[in-house]
């Protein structure tokens, strides 16, 4: 790898080293912000991207419509934790997007475990009495609210990840908010406050899907300070839980508490689903070394989620995005 590193921190102990091509160092500058250039860093990830011709032959590859990637990644047990990421095809940010979270994401949340953090897909306002965390998969409307609640001056920590340690402190993950066309319909005010080039790259992408008949439907990353925003710094104790989820069985909203465990395993569920890319780029020795960290991380969400209430909030399926949004959003006491 290259002399000089990018280097992010989210967290103490939780470094992250960028190398490589131009165009990526300036892809992950742009998510994660804040970046020092160092000749020796003293990291817990570091990776190398670069584009190539062809992938390597002599390493796994994987692959999503117009691009593909390999890893070469060392042993589970090196330190730092060190990947070199091969991409081809095009559109590049496309590739890095991908890359970013089917690859170098998920080798952060191993970094994180170690740190005794969860890297949380979630998303979490907060305010003076603490963090509300919002658990959910793709798609269920945690970008549109915490979007909603930037515009109308509630504090947020982040969209779609956030680090939880054992004492339920929640940190944000400084990453970009990733928004798709329908934010017009799901947070309308949100997107009126978008500077005008960032509405019409929304509106660029609306066409796009629509030509392609939902084929090529790509996110749009938007910069918190395009909402007029920033994270809220924490780290800020985690006061509520929301688990909320698609149901085809109830025609309303349909809220009830959840156990702490049960929280817990929807987390790791998701998280698991998160590191499916991963396995298909490593070894054995990384299968075991993942299965390590879902112990750990377990232990560190019990720690930290016990005794802090936890809902199941149950969205009929068939609601559009725009009322099942509205519905949670005004759950979470975030009102326009």
């Amino acid at each position: 790898m290259t002399a000089e590193v990018d280097v992010y921190q989210a967290a103490e102990g939780l470094r992250l080293g960028v190398t490589g091509a131009r165009s990526a160092r300036d892809h992950f500058a742009a998510e994660y912000g804040g970046a020092r250039r160092v000749a020796a860093p003293d990291v817990e990830v570091l990776v190398d991207v670069r584009f190539v011709r062809s992938l390597p032959p002599t390493l796994r590859a994987d692959r999503h419509k117009t691009v593909r990637w390999a890893v070469d990644v060392d042993a589970p047990d090196a330190r730092p934790i060190t990947a070199r990421v091969s991409i081809t095809g095009r559109p590049r940010r496309f590739a890095l997007s991908l890359v970013q979270g089917f690859v170098v994401e998920p080798l952060v949340s191993v970094a994180a475990a170690r740190a005794g953090l969860v890297l949380l897909p979630a998303a979490a306002l907060a305010d003076d009495d603490g963090a509300v965390v919002v658990l959910g998969r793709s798609r269920s409307g945690k970008t549109s609210v915490v979007a909603r609640a930037l515009v109308t001056g509630h504090g947020a920590l982040g969209d779609d990840q956030v680090l939880v340690d054992r004492a339920g402190a929640v940190r944000p993950w400084p990453r970009r908010l990733r928004v798709y066309p329908d934010l017009r319909l799901t947070a309308p005010r949100a997107v009126a406050a978008l500077p005008a080039r960032r509405r019409a790259a929304l509106t660029g992408l609306g066409w796009l899907q629509k030509a392609s008949r939902g084929a090529v439907a790509p996110s749009l990353p938007l910069a918190w300070g395009d909402l007029g925003a920033a994270p809220v710094a924490g780290p800020v104790p985690a006061v509520r839980v929301l688990v909320v989820e698609r149901d085809g069985a109830v025609p309303d909203v349909t809220v009830g508490p959840l156990s702490t465990p049960e929280a817990v395993g929807t987390a790791q569920e998701i998280l698991e689903q998160q590191r499916v890319r991963l396995r298909r780029v490593t070894d054995a020795s990384w299968d075991a070394e993942l299965r390590a960290v879902e112990l750990v991380e377990r232990d560190i969400l019990r720690a930290g989620l016990n005794g802090v209430p936890v809902q199941r909030w149950a969205v009929p399926d068939h609601w559009p995005a725009t009322v099942a949004v509205t519905a949670l959003a005004e759950g979470l006491g975030v009102r326009g």
